[in-house]
Formats: structure tokens, C-alpha cells, sequence
């Protein structure tokens, strides 16, 4: 009787950065893009690794509506703010 959204966050130009910077600087990215993805999510999800630059997240009571508001409030948490 619970709703739930999966909701699949890519990292667009991944393979771009680890060729022009380095897999060092990829893995900080990888890092980086978790811990605002698990901040974003704590109280209402779960969050992992697929492959690459894929992360899945699974959003406990979420309806679509609801899953298009949070997956465009994590876009704008990823994007706000530049990766050093």
C-alpha cells in the first residue's frame, strides 16, 4: 500500500572529465555528487551507485509529482554549487 519513485541520476560529460583531469578528479566528483545527492535524501530515500557515473534513488511516499519536484530540487543541489 506504499508508493515509491526510483529516480536515475547520470552525470552528463563524466567520461570527458576523467579523460581531461583524471580518474583522481573524477572519483572527488563521484564523491562529491553523493554526499548532496544523500543530503538531499536522508529523511526520505535511498541512494546508490549503479555504474559510472549512474546513481539510483529510491523515494519512500513519493508520487510523480512529487518525484519531478525532488528530482528537480536534486538537479539544482548538483548544479548550484561547482565541484572544486
Amino acid at each position: 500500500g506504499e508508493t515509491a519513485a526510483m529516480l536515475v541520476v547520470d552525470l552528463d560529460a563524466f567520461d570527458l572529465l576523467n579523460r581531461e583531469h583524471g580518474r583522481l578528479a573524477g572519483d572527488q566528483v563521484l564523491r562529491q555528487v553523493a554526499a548532496r545527492l544523500l543530503a538531499a535524501t536522508r529523511r526520505t530515500g535511498f541512494v546508490a551507485r549503479f555504474a559510472g557515473a549512474a546513481f539510483g534513488l529510491i523515494v519512500r511516499d513519493a508520487r510523480l509529482e512529487q518525484a519531478a519536484k525532488i528530482a528537480d530540487r536534486l538537479r539544482h543541489a548538483i548544479s548550484a554549487t561547482p565541484i572544486p
